[in-house]
């Protein structure tokens, strides 16, 4: 093979490679992922972030998951796992408080911790503008916003701290709970009314 054919193989390899490399990136998450700007989410939450990078992590999806230095999955599965405990606690916090008369077996009865409550705070928080995610994902699961919540939870009780944790629990969680609880009591009724 002569020396100039085998510089232009050469060189349409690299470039071939450089291609793949970068599509390979944008489909597994790398440095051509896009990367949200999460301003008018901490404005609407109230948050001033110490590390941005924890909320950053908060909406990357699995489906973009990106292998750090150590060889560690960066998504936000494990701020999801994180933020679930600390929603329960934040929750029973809540109704350890709101009633003292209750005991173990009526706290344990009301859970106002659910996927359909949770997801409904994504949407209203349109999460949707700020997570990493292949197009697919939001298709194959709804639960990615309640996820993402979670992971968000996770994310401000590492930045933030358990009494900020439990102010968004406050003014996001409970007023969508009570939203959601209103909304099912009416349909009930409705449905009852219908029948007489």
């Amino acid at each position: 093979m002569s020396l100039m054919r085998r510089s232009k193989t050469r060189m349409w390899l690299q470039e071939l490679g450089e291609r793949w490399q970068h599509w390979w990136r944008g489909i597994r998450g790398g440095s051509s992922q896009r990367t949200p700007n999460l301003t008018t989410l901490f404005d609407r939450i109230g948050i001033v972030p110490v590390r941005t990078d924890l909320y950053l992590l908060a909406m990357r999806h699995r489906s973009c998951t990106i292998i750090g230095e150590g060889g560690e999955k960066l998504n936000n599965e494990r701020l999801e796992f994180l933020g679930d405990a600390v929603l329960e606690a934040s929750i029973c916090t809540y109704l350890y408080h709101l009633h003292p008369t209750w005991d173990e077996g009526e706290l344990s009865k009301c859970s106002l911790v659910s996927r359909p409550v949770n997801n409904e705070v994504g949407r209203r928080l349109h999460l949707e503008r700020y997570i990493v995610m292949v197009p697919s994902a939001l298709d194959n699961s709804v639960d990615i916003y309640g996820n993402t919540v979670e992971a968000l939870i996770g994310a401000i009780y590492l930045d933030q701290g358990y009494a900020r944790t439990q102010d968004f629990v406050r003014d996001f969680i409970l007023p969508t709970y009570r939203d959601m609880q209103a909304h099912t009591v009416a349909s009930i009724q409705n449905y009852k009314s219908e029948l007489i």
